[in-house]
């Protein structure tokens, strides 16, 4: 279970997200399995777009982490693709990488 706090953050970046352009998707449509089942699917679009917000935030944030973040982005990258076209699989691969992002913030 999510604590509230965390689910305030999520809110309040969902709410920045649906704002933003469908353009605002960091991941590109592609036929392979991971990219082809998020754009396919509205709920792992939405995290899709909360993810690149926050994942901006947390650059702008912390920019002395800066390669930190970016070189774990890119490990998570990997982990999500390892889930294939399972949604419940990807949704918690955003999510720990939505919180993972998080504790950048105001640092």
């Amino acid at each position: 279970m999510l604590h509230p706090m965390k689910c305030a953050v999520i809110a309040v970046l969902l709410s920045i997200s649906l704002v933003e352009t469908a353009s605002a998707k960091s991941v590109r449509c592609s036929p392979e399995p991971t990219p082809g089942t998020i754009c396919k699917n509205k709920e792992l679009s939405t995290l899709d777009s909360v993810m690149k917000t926050a994942l901006k935030r947390a650059q702008f944030d912390s920019p002395k982490k800066l390669k930190e973040i970016n070189h774990e982005q890119t490990r998570w990258l990997g982990r999500r693709n390892l889930c294939g076209t399972e949604v419940a699989c990807i949704r918690k691969r955003y999510n720990e990488q939505i919180g993972f992002l998080e504790s950048y913030f105001n640092n």
